[in-house]
């Protein structure tokens, strides 16, 4: 496909970790606007906490400058330094995102050089916001949200499947398919 996605619930002691990995094809001539805007408006439907992957789209693309309401990339909310990503050694296109929601404060973003991919690799620390915690920087209005959700699910009809293959397992930390 295109554009493949993983929702994985994490259960943690402080509760469900809702995360999103995606991978988008690397083929120039696929336009990425059309997979990514559903993709954006499925992170607030779904209340995505982390989404994080090889989107082989920058920052500002147009599906990426508008977030959904409380949503924000790591690399603004908590990075610094050279934000490309891609190639290793010498990264020049910053075309692999993280994106944190509304529950979560990004305590600290960093990419590391890596000899085991030719794209750097993404450390996110992040931090439980308070449950009755408004987030700064709304961008939508409440029933414009509810608009593009609505938009979302229409134009995705079966493209996200919600599958998981865990490598490695934390006893009380463990993912849950969905």
């Amino acid at each position: 496909g295109v554009l493949r996605a993983w929702h994985v619930t994490c259960q943690l002691s402080a509760g469900p970790l809702e995360v999103m990995i995606a991978d988008m094809t690397s083929r120039i001539g696929i336009p990425r606007d059309p997979y990514l805007r559903p993709f954006v408006a499925l992170l607030a439907e779904r209340q995505i906490d982390v989404s994080v992957g090889d989107f082989n789209a920058p920052r500002r693309s147009l599906a990426f400058c508008d977030l959904p309401t409380g949503y924000r990339h790591a690399y603004d909310a908590a990075g610094a330094g050279w934000s490309c990503t891609w190639p290793v050694p010498v990264p020049f296109l910053a075309i692999d995102q993280c994106i944190i929601g509304p529950r979560l404060k990004s305590a600290h973003y960093q990419l590391q050089s890596t000899l085991l991919s030719d794209h750097r690799l993404q450390i996110l620390d992040c931090e439980w916001l308070p449950r009755n915690h408004t987030p700064r920087g709304f961008k939508k209005s409440a029933v414009e949200a509810d608009r593009d959700t609505e938009k979302a699910g229409k134009a995705l009809g079966g493209f996200l499947p919600s599958r998981f293959e865990a490598s490695q397992k934390t006893k009380g930390d463990e993912p849950k398919q969905r």
